[in-house]
This record gives C-alpha cells, sequence and structure tokens, in this order.
C-alpha cells in the first residue's frame, strides 16, 4: 500500500503509536511532519532521506523534543500547533 509505504518513510513507530492516541490522528501527523520540516531548516539539513531519523516526542508534560538517531537533542526548542486541518511549527536553535 502507497500510504503505508509513504508513513514508514516520514514517521517512525512511534510517532504513528503517539498519533493513533490522539482525537485526530491525521492532524497530529500533519504537526509531527511540520515539525520534521522545521527542525531540517533550523539545523540546516537539506538530506530527504532524514525524516525517519528524525523523531519528535514528547515529556511527560506534552511538551515535544528533538530525537536524531536515537539521541535527544538538547540544543533546540521546538512547538507545535494545529487545528481544523493545518500545522504549524517552529523549531529555534539555542545555542547559536
Amino acid at each position: 500500500n502507497k500510504n503505508t509505504i509513504l508513513r514508514s518513510r516520514l514517521f517512525t513507530h512511534k510517532e504513528v503509536i503517539y498519533s493513533l492516541t490522539k482525537n485526530d490522528p491525521l492532524s497530529t501527523l500533519i504537526g509531527i511532519y511540520s515539525a520534521k520540516e522545521s527542525v531540517k531548516k533550523a539545523l540546516n539539513i537539506s538530506n530527504l532521506n532524514l525524516y525517519s531519523k528524525i523523531e519528535i516526542n514528547y515529556e511527560e508534560n506534552g511538551r515535544p523534543f528533538v530525537l536524531i538517531n536515537n539521541k535527544k537533542i538538547i540544543n533546540i526548542d521546538i512547538s507545535i500547533s494545529h487545528s481544523n486541518g493545518y500545522a504549524i511549527s517552529i523549531c529555534i536553535p539555542n545555542s547559536l
């Protein structure tokens, strides 16, 4: 299935499972994708195959954080918002 292949290229298993715990899984995945794009731009990464290496995870309080190659990136802040099928995110490197 094309959707399954695309989903596995863009999202980690953990991200998909997380989205299924939300009222609107598709909006959640759109927000996660937006966050990954923000991370790529903030860190000046152009590798298109990196989506599955970037993982958006969440603290117990709901605050998102970034893992790249399973390592927590602590020198960036990220925020995600989504509503009515739209998503926006921002990633700010805080060590520059």
